[in-house]
This record gives structure tokens, C-alpha cells and sequence, in this order.
């Protein structure tokens, strides 16, 4: 039903494909099996990165708290069609990866550090 319900534009699914937080700030690896909602609903796939959300733990509600959300990227059905979920997810591993890299590197505060598994 929910694959429908995309299909037919009456709800947007977000979803976090590692699964769980990190507690090192290192990006983990992603479940192949999120990105078959995608293909099963044949929807576009936005690719987003969400860099400093673990601070807002950390403040009051009333204290500001600078979260960043990154579109790294739209893949639209015939952009990954004919890739694997597990393709689908180490593709969207890399960019998220790469996206929170260069925030970091302007922000100048590194909370993702590249590891040789992601090189």
C-alpha cells in the first residue's frame, strides 16, 4: 500500500539507510534493502546528506542548533533502473560521503573522517 501511495504522489518517504545513528561521526555503511522502496515504487531517489543533527541533543529548545541538509543529488527511475539495491546504496554511500567531506572542509569542523573503506 505505501508502494502506491508513492506511486501515486499522496506520500514521500524519508528514510535513513544506515539504520542507526553513528557515535563516531563516521558515515556507516548503507542497507541495500531501503533502496528498494525506490525501485519497487519506480519514484525518483533524493540522495540528501544531514550534517550536525547529533548537536541538537546536546541543546535546549531553545537554543539555536545549526543543522545542515545537503540535495546532493536527484536520480530520477531511469537513473538507477537497471542498478541492484546493493549498487544503488554503495552509489548513495559515496555521495553522501563526498557531500559531508566538503561541508566539513568549508565549515572547517571535520565530523566525518575519510576512511580507506570509503577511498
Amino acid at each position: 500500500e505505501a508502494i502506491n501511495q508513492i506511486k501515486n504522489d499522496e506520500r514521500c518517504v524519508c528514510v535513513y539507510p544506515e539504520g542507526t545513528r553513528s557515535k563516531t561521526h563516521e558515515l556507516a555503511a548503507f542497507h541495500a534493502g531501503t533502496f528498494k522502496i525506490a525501485l519497487k515504487a519506480q519514484c525518483p531517489l533524493v540522495i540528501s546528506a544531514i550534517i550536525n543533527s547529533e548537536a541538537k541533543k546536546y541543546h535546549s529548545i531553545f537554543r539555536p542548533t545549526h543543522v545542515y541538509i545537503d540535495i546532493v543529488e536527484v536520480l530520477e527511475y531511469d537513473d538507477f533502473k537497471d542498478m541492484t539495491s546493493e549498487e544503488i546504496a554503495e552509489y548513495a554511500h559515496n555521495k553522501v560521503n563526498d557531500a559531508i567531506l566538503e561541508l566539513d572542509l568549508l565549515r572547517d569542523k571535520p565530523y566525518l573522517k575519510k576512511n580507506k573503506k570509503n577511498s
